[in-house]
């Protein structure tokens, strides 16, 4: 698992808005992503840490899957101290210690005050930026609604397209819809792809996030 994680594995940190005294939620989640032909080594993860999903790709992601941890008590009780017995190796060890100093604060409330959620703000850019799974803004290439809806929801599901994060301004690219739907999931944050093409084609907010269309495939 752990020489997977070094080189396949996300460990993920998000900021939306919510009903909490500091008006946002912090959802945390551990993304380990590999080949279809390895679905079930990511399968036996859901019995060996008693916790967690697999969820197979689709459309173009056809070919690999993700194993997803997102409860915050599972990954406090059972994914961080796997981790820290068994070390990451690389930049990604960095990733693993901010994320498990996310995952204290919140456990410790500290997600609730302004002053602890600004300081798993700067841990949240300092992961994203530096080490790169967030591509950055100038990926990205808007479309007008009118050339979007020109093309059908099937179509649509099939198109790279980029994800913002008003909050923090980090935007992630992604090959197709499905791939942004599963990334979503894997952040707490429920939206089909249907729900995706739907706020790509009236360009509104979708909870704190936008959503564009990504032309730019490199």
């Amino acid at each position: 698992m752990a020489g997977f994680t070094s080189g396949e594995g996300s460990f993920r940190v998000n900021i939306r808005k919510a009903t909490t005294k500091s008006g946002y939620g912090v959802p945390v989640s551990f993304v380990l992503t590999q080949h279809s032909r390895d679905s079930k080594l990511l399968r036996s993860f859901e019995s060996y840490f008693d916790c967690g999903k697999y969820y197979p790709g689709d459309g173009n992601q056809a070919g690999r899957g993700d194993y997803i941890i997102q409860n915050l008590q599972d990954i406090t009780e059972k994914l961080i101290p796997f981790f820290d017995q068994y070390s990451i190796y690389g930049n990604k060890l960095l990733d693993y210690q901010d994320f498990s100093e996310v995952v204290k604060l919140k456990n410790h409330g500290a997600h609730l005050t302004p002053e602890g959620l600004e300081k798993i703000r700067v841990i949240q850019q300092r992961m994203n930026q530096s080490r790169g799974w967030v591509k950055p803004e100038p990926a990205v290439t808007v479309t007008s609604s009118e050339e979007l809806s020109s093309k059908g929801i099937h179509q649509r599901r099939h198109q790279p397209v980029a994800i913002k994060n008003i909050v923090s301004g980090q935007t992630n690219s992604f090959s197709s819809i499905a791939a942004a739907s599963r990334y979503l999931a894997g952040i707490g944050v429920k939206a089909s792809g249907h729900t995706i093409s739907k706020y790509l084609l009236n360009g509104q907010l979708f909870q704190n996030y936008k959503f564009y269309n990504n032309e730019n495939k490199s």
